[in-house]
């Protein structure tokens, strides 16, 4: 399938990307963490739910005590409940299981530091009452699957806790150990390889409980998805290019940048002349593409810096086009095919992936029936000003 598909839950965006490129790279905000946040962050990959961007999940894992993404029931609570209650004092109770104030506000004061900057001064209030309310709500969540995991005797082999471990790791920054994100979070390897343990089971409990199985669609079912849904397979012009770049650097003059220009003519006269493009790439371009011969793959508008993208939407086909300035540098660019604005056709690649979605949300869905189930069969007090 070429094109863009829309099938994701909700409006999140499926799209066919090839290649990996440095103006794309570039154009995505993402979230720094303070050291203290990268332990917990790295816990959260351990849930139920799919691999997201890490940048996207900071701000709910860090706000976590650990859940799994399971949406659970909404629960009452005052906003912004009251920072002054005793720190001993409780802030919500489940089945026994206690989460005092200081616990609480612990995690908020974790999840409110991955995005206050990316909130107006205005709206910190608001958003750290929201926080205190997902807090407990994950913290109700997350306790009623442990103790139902543990009342059905459900095991996590210790390779699996071992492998666990050995990804999360792995997935901490260059430059940083393990034992310094166990310091900076305050916590243990025991501690650690226990929260571990404790997700791996509820992650299992789900894969393998008789109700929170997938439920495959009907052919019919996938065929009245896609007509019911036909904006989200609405597939914008896209092209696909290769370029050359020859990067500027900050500190260049006038005369390095002359250089690099000529440079940059230079190149285009010797594919004009019928020089191999992608081994001129390899050679000589400062992009990451150069790996793929200078390959960016398709993209569509908005998704390049404008000069580039105006350049790359109005050329020919397999034309070398004149030298492009970025603030990034100088382009030689060839396009290698067009898209036409569209529909993308009902073929067996997006059979397969409408299927897999509605599959997963079936899944998705009773799992958060399970979740209410048990919620309702809880004994759950609230601290004073928490919720009921």
């Amino acid at each position: 399938m070429t094109g863009e598909a829309w099938i994701g839950y909700g409006s999140r965006r499926i799209e066919d990307k090839k290649g990996k490129n440095m103006m794309k790279n570039s154009m995505k905000r993402k979230l720094q963490l303070p050291v203290a946040l990268l332990l917990a962050v790295s816990l959260g990959v351990l849930g139920c739910s799919s691999t997201k961007d890490k940048a996207e999940k900071a701000g709910t894992a860090a706000k976590e005590q650990g859940a799994v993404s399971a949406q659970a029931v909404p629960v009452p609570a005052a906003a912004g409940a009251a920072q002054t209650a005793p720190a001993d004092g409780l802030a919500v109770e489940v089945d026994g299981e206690k989460m005092t104030n200081a616990e609480l506000q612990k995690a908020v004061d974790r999840g409110m530091t991955a995005i206050r900057t990316q909130i107006p001064v205005e709206k910190l209030t608001e958003a750290e009452a929201a926080m205190r309310k997902d807090v407990i709500e994950q913290f109700i969540t997350r306790t009623v699957f442990v103790k139902e995991a543990e009342r059905r005797k459900v095991q996590v082999p210790e390779q699996e806790v071992e492998k666990a471990l050995a990804q999360l790791k792995s997935d901490l920054p260059k430059g940083m150990t393990f034992e310094q994100a166990m310091e900076a979070e305050g916590t243990t390897l025991e501690k650690v390889k226990s929260e571990m343990r404790t997700r791996l089971g509820i992650r299992k409990m789900i894969l393998e409980g008789k109700e929170t199985q997938p439920v495959k669609p009907t052919e019919k079912e996938v065929g009245d998805f896609y007509k019911k849904n036909p904006e989200q397979f609405k597939m914008s012009e896209r092209v696909r290019a290769r370029h050359i770049l020859i990067a500027l650097s900050p500190g260049d003059d006038e005369k390095a940048k002359a250089a690099k220009a000529a440079k940059a003519k230079d190149l285009r006269a010797q594919l004009a002349a019928g020089a191999d493009f992608a081994e001129l790439a390899k050679k000589f371009s400062d992009c990451p593409s150069k790996e793929t011969g200078g390959d960016l793959g398709e993209f569509s508008r908005g998704q390049m810096i404008k000069p580039f993208e105006d350049a790359a939407f109005s050329q020919k086909k397999d034309e070398i086009g004149p030298v492009v300035e970025t603030t990034f540098g100088y382009h030689i660019i060839q396009v290698l095919g067009r898209q036409p604005a569209g529909t993308v056709p009902l073929n067996r690649e997006l059979k397969e992936k409408i299927s897999g979605h509605l599959a997963s949300l079936s899944q998705r869905k009773a799992v958060e029936q399970l979740a209410k189930d048990l919620r309702a069969k809880a004994k759950i007090v609230y601290g004073q000003g928490q919720g009921k």
